[in-house]
């Protein structure tokens, strides 16, 4: 097998090498890296998924690095049938599926030329110049076949403290990609444990101009990101009192009302957050489509959430609900959105968990549609026209209030009664 050229290879803890070796042990990670690896290239695995084993986090993606160029991987990978996607060629970067796994294999690079937004980069046998090339220390660490870890810029150490650093200097990263600076915000939120780094952060507030130069798709697919993190309210908060966040979102964020709705929804999705975060009006929402490129599902999600706060009935600590109010307004808008809408109430009026609890009881185990239609008004002699509609909504009240009956006999008399009352 090829040698590696030489690099620092500190040594593990226990615990860090049986997690590392759950990663590398893997019959398809084997099987790659000895396709890969002989005396004419190196290949090892790179990044994120070294540094996740490591910190015993979910590894979703295995990436390699490698000193074969482009067509060498390709043509080793049809010859042992595996299925090879062309999906960042023109960066030195092929997908390799292998038992329903996607791999991306990227040869080892060096850039050439950056403007913020895209280099011009030259193959490189180097893992140091790869290496140097790479955003935070913590994401270039190097892992071989055998779970020896490789690591030529000290990154196990800033990963083991929880510190976010530039690789070398931090205005030359992030000079060489703008959304660099919004990728340190999003590594502080998930990975830190310190405080974060003074000379990162003046470094982004120094370039903060450059997000202007990137395009919305990929600051809107970073917020979110940023969003999800562990730490999003601190980080946002540092974000917001630096200036930051005036480039990115479309109005005054209230960082307040999102530690809340954490507080009782810690699962919530990406569209809730950023509800709570700005509490948009239909305007709004429009301008959040365009700023961050949301797509058509994204924004229909916030737009549903703002129909049906708008709706919601009236939530007190002092009052007990109505059972049927409740169950016809998220019968109506669906259990998912009823059930962040729900939250978002709760939360935007400093409600408590016990009292969140106890109107979710209430929308839990609700239908998912209701068992009538207006074929069945016309089949009973009710003629067509708008006045159906109404029917609808009457007959889905009364089928809530006794309980959502399933036995067709319950729902026929419910028609009936709703049809006898029509025509009287």
């Amino acid at each position: 097998m090829r040698p590696v050229e030489p690099l620092p290879m500190p040594a593990l803890t226990g615990a860090e090498k049986t997690r590392l070796n759950a990663v590398v042990s893997r019959p398809d990670v084997q099987e790659l890296l000895a396709l890969l690896n002989d005396e004419a290239g190196r290949t090892m695995i790179v990044g994120g998924a070294v540094r996740n084993a490591l910190l015993d986090r979910d590894v979703v993606d295995v990436d390699l690095a490698t000193t074969l160029r482009p067509e060498e991987v390709m043509a080793r990978a049809q010859s042992a049938n595996i299925k090879s996607v062309a999906t960042g060629l023109e960066h030195g970067t092929l997908t390799l599926v292998k038992q329903g796994h996607a791999f991306e294999v990227t040869t080892l690079r060096k850039d050439i030329e950056t403007d913020g937004r895209r280099a011009t980069i030259a193959y490189s046998q180097s893992f140091v110049e790869d290496a140097e090339r790479r955003d935070f220390t913590m994401n270039a660490l190097y892992a071989d076949h055998t779970g020896q870890v490789f690591d030529p810029v000290s990154g196990l150490t800033d990963l083991r403290k929880g510190h976010v650093r530039f690789i070398g200097h931090a205005q030359t990263r992030i000079r060489e990609d703008y959304l660099r600076i919004l990728r340190f915000f999003r590594f502080f939120a998930d990975y830190a444990q310190e405080t974060i780094d003074p000379e990162g952060l003046a470094a982004c507030l120094e370039l903060k101009d450059g997000l202007s130069t990137l395009s919305r798709e990929r600051i809107g697919h970073e917020w979110l990101k940023v969003l999800m993190a562990r730490k999003a309210c601190a980080t946002i908060t540092i974000m917001q009192e630096h200036g930051l966040l005036k480039t990115i979102l479309p109005a005054r964020a209230t960082v307040e009302r999102l530690q809340h709705v954490l507080e009782l929804f810690p699962t919530a999705t990406p569209m809730v957050r950023l509800f709570t975060l700005l509490w948009p009006d239909e305007q709004m929402i429009a301008h959040c489509q365009t700023d961050l490129r949301l797509s058509n599902v994204q924004t229909k999600h916030l737009s549903d959430l703002l129909k049906a706060l708008n709706t919601a009935p009236r939530m007190a600590n002092d009052e007990e609900p109505h059972k049927t109010s409740w169950q016809l307004w998220a019968f109506r808008h669906g259990r998912e959105i009823a059930h962040e809408a729900l939250a978002l109430k709760a939360s935007h009026h400093t409600h408590d968990k016990a009292t969140l609890a106890e109107h979710e009881k209430l929308i839990v185990d609700l239908p998912d549609h209701s068992p009538f239609s207006g074929a069945d008004f016309l089949a009973l002699g009710v003629k067509a026209g708008p006045h159906l509609g109404a029917l609808l909504q009457k007959i889905e009240t009364l089928w809530i209030e006794s309980g959502f009956p399933a036995d067709p006999a319950a729902q026929k008399a419910l028609l009936l009664g709703v049809v006898n009352q029509e025509k009287n």
